[in-house]
Parts: C-alpha cells; structure tokens; sequence
C-alpha cells in the first residue's frame, strides 16, 4: 500500500512478470490526469523491473487519488519499499 495507490499480487501461471494499471475517473475527472498517472507508475515498475529481474507475478496497480505532480523516482521509491515485502 502506497500513499496514493494500492497493489495487489497474483502469481502468474507462465511464470512471466505482468503489470497492469487501474486509475479510474473517480481520482481524475481528466483522461490526460490518468493517462500521465499511467505513464509514471508504468516507468517506475519497468525500472524497478529491469533492476530487480523481479519473479513472475502479475501486478495490478490501483491509483487511490491524484498525486498531482509526482516524479517517476519518488513513485520508484515507493514502489521499491513495496515490493521488498514481497521478495
């Protein structure tokens, strides 16, 4: 649990590494809002990804409320904290 977004981990039946990304109109009314939500916490889990080699599970990343202006390495960072519970 993040502060503006919640994780939920499956286990993968191919063994593959799957992140999809679930930001409703409730947290913003602005598709360019979510869709630069998207982009951020897409970037961060490819990072953290592509540093970790993080075992196959499939992710579902659910945006709680709009950061407003958040960069991809504090949403790293906590993303990073997240998933140290997991590994």
């Amino acid at each position: 649990h993040g502060s503006f977004f919640s994780l939920i981990f499956l286990p993968s039946i191919d063994n593959k590494f799957k992140a999809v990304f679930l930001i409703a109109k409730k947290v913003s009314k602005k598709a360019t809002r979510r869709n630069r939500m998207r982009r951020v916490l897409s970037e961060a889990v490819r990072q953290i990804q592509k540093e970790k080699n993080l075992p196959g599970i499939n992710l579902v990343v659910r945006a709680l409320s709009d950061p407003k202006e958040v960069s991809v390495n504090e949403v790293k960072k906590t993303f990073e904290k997240c998933f140290e519970k997991l590994v």
